[in-house]
């Protein structure tokens, strides 16, 4: 895969410039490591391909293989995502599939909201000022 500037783009060279045009940019350096952080996930992926050359399977698979949380497996996928966007929007590389992040979404379970015991409620009531808090509350009680 040539660029467009006429170099072999690789995994390490286009990390680095990536890195160096964001820090230029005016992100913090505490978000340029969490970047780093995360890349390096990213490129220490064992495979024969170049991280261009990666596909939505790839990128599902080294987010499947970090074994964390949901949220860590989000905050990977995002800063894949912003690197691949800024390879798709440089000038260093001249191919159409470049962006396998695009149209991938990783969903995420909604924490789920504790309910309140059914013994706390009259905590609740008493904790009410007027009329309508009572019956706002008592509207939402649930007996099972």
């Amino acid at each position: 895969m040539v660029s467009r500037v006429g170099f072999e783009p690789t995994t390490l060279g286009l990390k680095v410039l990536f890195l160096r045009e964001k820090l230029m940019s005016g992100l913090s350096p505490r978000t340029i490591e969490f970047y780093e952080q995360k890349l390096n996930k990213l490129t220490a992926h064992q495979t024969t391909k170049s991280i261009l050359e990666y596909t939505r399977q790839d990128i599902l698979d080294i987010l499947h293989s970090l074994g964390t949380s949901q949220g860590d497996k989000q905050a990977h996928f995002r800063v894949f995502k912003v690197f691949y966007n800024w390879v798709e929007d440089s000038d260093f590389v001249n191919t159409v599939n470049t962006n396998p992040c695009r149209r991938l979404k990783i969903k995420s379970p909604k924490p789920l909201r504790h309910a309140v015991k059914l013994n706390e409620v009259p905590t609740l009531l008493e904790g009410c000022t007027t009329l309508r808090n009572k019956l706002i509350v008592s509207c939402y009680v649930r007996q099972d």
